[in-house]
């Protein structure tokens, strides 16, 4: 086996007693250990990644739109939707001719000319009749031809377009059916989501970021304390490195103490360089550019990005994975030469793999094999002590495969029933896309090891090709945070309905529940 070799893009780690503050994590304790390394693992299906076909970036999940419980939209030419699937051909309406028409031209109905009628003037009064006779044929045809036509319009604007969503779409308060396309976020958007718990009053604090139509980044809040998320998103469009179309993002949040959070957002620029904007306390909303510019990281075109805080999971060209830690101002420290291969464009996840989270960074991705995978970087492979100890998602699960393009999300919650064990025992929870383009989790939460697949109500309608984020409240363990045993931060986030907008979706330790569209115009 391989240990990986850490190359410093900073300064090397040191500590110095009772002197050593952060500007972006002022309480991140340092891991005393003398191997710092952290990574050992030899991926034996690395030489399948050949057999992959690198994604293209613009494209999620294959077939990711979901038939609602109450019927299907139609997709047509251009992107649009109808309401129905009929379609109507007026060419095909019969006339029915009017009472009292003629039945040959050259008669009256009883079959003679008229009595008083000399042979000219019958013959006059023919044509005439005749011709009368064609003209409110014709104008007979026209009145129903209008009528049906109408009757159809006029059905259509009174009748509800039909949704995507359950239960005909109108699920939680900011519900919406509108396949009109958004202004600040556009369909296919990468989302990231992260947060923070106060460790002192519960009250917890919630930041999903997406990509609009013209490439800019955007964000929007909500928190316990508020009825609701914000309505008026908030632009960056003054960041340093411009966004590159389509970029893969990440967040993370770093936990000084158990009162503060500061947000991290992590993206591509146009050379595929992992770029990095924070959010300081009393910096404008808009944040500065972070630390993490001054050592660029270069990763694969069309991969993807995974974060929990301090780690950055990112993708070299050919499909190793590359691990980049934070350990103080200007310190960044990358793994060069992890021995952990994905497919080419996987989805990338970063979860805490222990409640007592300081050296317990987990990871989650799809093999060359096609299988998921989880991985605990921190301990070289020893799960020892932990939840994952109990098997890998390949082994447990060993038939199951996702798609090279699926999209990965996953969150952590604490097991309370194990809250005394040393490193204090968590449940995970991995969502992806099966090739039908359903929403599936798997699931760890005792110790028979990884079960499922299972889908769930409350995906139902997701757009093709959505991405799909989780959210795992900040936590460290030199903070004295801890991931949290409350579900009632375990939401999900994807697009749906059609038009690009968000679902917010929450699982309560047993089943999901749908809490509407985010009001993101």
């Amino acid at each position: 086996m391989h240990i990986g070799q850490y190359e410093a893009v900073g300064p090397t780690p040191t500590s110095t007693s009772g002197s050593h503050f952060y500007d972006e994590q002022p309480g991140l304790e340092l891991d005393s250990r003398a191997d710092q390394s952290g990574l050992q693992h030899h991926d034996m299906y690395a030489g399948d990644t050949a057999k992959q076909i690198s994604p293209d970036e613009h494209q999620g999940a294959s077939g990711l739109q979901i038939a609602a419980a109450t019927g299907i939209a139609e997709k047509k030419g251009g992107g649009g939707y109808f309401s129905d699937r009929e379609l109507y051909d007026s060419s095909g309406l019969e006339a029915t001719p009017p009472a009292g028409g003629v039945v040959n031209s050259d008669f009256d109905r009883a079959g003679s000319f008229g009595a008083t009628d000399t042979p000219a003037a019958t013959k006059a009064n023919r044509s005439r009749r005749r011709l009368w006779i064609i003209l409110g044929a014709i104008a007979f045809v026209v009145v129903v031809v209008g009528a049906a036509v109408g009757g159809v319009l006029g059905s259509r604007a009174a009748r509800p377009p039909r949704s995507n969503t359950p239960n005909g779409g109108q699920v939680g308060a900011n519900s919406s059916n509108s396949t009109t396309p958004l202004k600040t976020i556009r369909p296919g958007s990468r989302l990231a989501v992260t947060g923070w718990r106060d460790g002192s009053s519960g009250e917890w604090y919630i930041r999903l970021f997406y990509q609009g139509p013209d490439q800019l980044l955007r964000y929007s809040n909500v928190s316990s304390m508020e009825t609701g998320w914000n309505k008026n998103s908030t632009l960056l469009d003054e960041m340093e490195y411009k966004a590159k179309p389509n970029t893969s993002l990440a967040a993370a949040t770093s936990v000084e103490d158990a009162k503060a959070g500061e947000w991290k957002l992590f993206y591509f620029d146009d050379s595929s360089t992992i770029r990095q904007q924070i959010f300081p306390t009393g910096v404008k909303d808009t944040g500065k550019s972070g630390d993490l510019n001054s050592f660029p990281q270069e990763a694969a075109p069309g991969s993807r990005l995974g974060a929990y805080w301090p780690f950055v999971l990112s993708q070299d060209v050919g499909g190793k994975l590359r691990w980049t830690r934070y350990w103080g101002p200007k310190n960044w420290v990358s793994n060069t030469d992890i021995d952990i291969t994905a497919s080419p464009g996987s989805g990338l996840v970063v979860i805490p793999a222990a409640a007592k989270y300081k050296d317990a960074g987990g990871l989650v991705y799809r093999r060359g094999d096609g299988k998921p995978y989880n991985y605990l970087a921190d301990r070289m492979g020893n799960n020892t002590g932990f939840a994952w100890a109990s098997g890998d998602i390949a082994n447990n699960l060993n038939g199951l495969t996702i798609p090279p393009d699926s999209p990965l999300a996953a969150f952590s919650v604490a097991r309370s029933s194990q809250s005394n064990d040393s490193d204090a025992y968590v449940n995970t929870y991995i969502l992806y896309a099966d090739t039908k383009g359903a929403v599936n989790m798997i699931w760890q939460n005792d110790q028979s090891g990884w079960q499922g697949p299972k889908q769930y109500a409350a995906f139902d309608g997701a757009d093709d090709g959505t991405d799909i984020t989780c959210l795992t409240p900040a936590a460290w363990d030199g903070s004295g945070v801890e991931v949290s045993s409350s579900y009632d931060t375990s939401r999900c986030y994807f697009q749906a309905g059609g038009a690009g907008q968000v679902r917010e979706v929450q699982f309560d330790g047993t089943d999901w529940k749908d809490l509407g569209y985010l009001p993101i115009e």
